[in-house]
């Protein structure tokens, strides 16, 4: 007998599951890995010790145990999404306003949001994105993320953590390549089309760390400023690029790029969390305590 609850992302993985009838369309929805929703369904069913799903060449068919919780999870699900839509814009006490760039709202921050909500839920946030260093006084925004080394005037530094870029590419571009990833090496990782960040180091500091010669410049496939189009280009098969890991993980995990053979680089500049001068809201506390965990279990990968 079960003495906790199991945790959202499980649950909310088996009621895709359920609904669509397939563990591919899950993944598909909820953006993870056909594994990822497979593990979340048998951890369920060892917790519960009973058969949630019933596995066919054609899909998944909930048990009754299995359409019972799927019920009472969407129902669950419906009744937060009507209370938050119904409390409409909170009082101005409870807005954060962040300001942050575009790649590291579209690429990490964003679909995390849902989660700061449901631990915050009379919090609003509002986000401004913007790749230039506003003046947050001067703009009326609480506080902003910003990469790089600083110095920050006229803000208070919360706090900051380090990144690194990894090296990565789209099993599509493997697959043309004629390589399997476990296959690869160094070199082989050189001999593929290369994509360029214009903003952090490239693949010849790289090559430096590997003990390789840089690559020829006639790998290149193009130069990139924004980090969220390095990494689409890299997702559709254009070539393999040397990304933020904190921006590129979900992308990782989804399995849509596969982390490539190499040291990773690491970065002179760090991410930091910064407020406006003078004290903070309550509101802010509770999404600057979020953030830092968040950013931990993101380091930790």
């Amino acid at each position: 007998m079960p003495r906790h609850l199991p945790s959202l992302k499980a649950l909310t993985s088996f009621e895709a599951a359920a609904r669509t009838g397939s563990l591919s369309k899950a993944a598909r929805e909820l953006n993870v890995t056909h594994g990822a929703i497979s593990r979340a369904v048998r951890l369920l069913e060892r917790e519960l010790g009973r058969p949630l799903l019933q596995r066919s060449g054609s899909g998944v068919t909930a048990t009754d145990a299995g359409e019972r919780l799927a019920r009472e999870v969407a129902t669950a699900w419906a009744r937060v999404r009507s209370t938050w839509e119904s409390l409409g814009q909170s009082a101005d006490g409870d807005t954060v306003t962040v300001t942050l760039s575009t790649s590291l709202a579209l690429k990490w921050l964003v679909p995390r949001l849902s989660a700061f909500q449901m631990r915050a839920p009379d919090v609003t946030l509002r986000l401004v994105t913007d790749d230039r260093v506003l003046d947050l006084a001067r703009h009326g925004i609480d506080g902003a993320l910003r990469f790089g080394t600083g110095p920050w005037p006229d803000c208070q530094v919360r706090f900051s953590v380090t990144e690194r870029l990894v090296p990565v590419a789209s099993p599509s571009l493997l697959e043309q390549a004629g390589v399997a990833p476990g296959g690869l090496d160094v070199e082989c990782v050189l001999r593929l089309p290369m994509l360029n960040d214009e903003v952090h180091p490239g693949w010849d500091a790289w090559a430096t760390l590997a003990c390789q010669p840089p690559p020829p410049p006639t790998g290149s496939r193009g130069q990139f400023q924004d980090t969220a189009v390095l990494i689409g280009a890299a997702i559709s098969g254009r070539g393999a690029a040397l990304v933020r890991h904190l921006l590129a993980n979900d992308d990782l995990e989804a399995g849509r790029l596969v982390r490539l053979p190499g040291p990773s680089v690491e970065l002179a500049g760090r991410l930091s969390v910064l407020a406006a001068p003078g004290p903070v809201s309550p509101a802010w506390q509770a999404f600057e305590a979020w953030l830092r965990e968040e950013l931990q279990v993101a380091k930790a990968h």
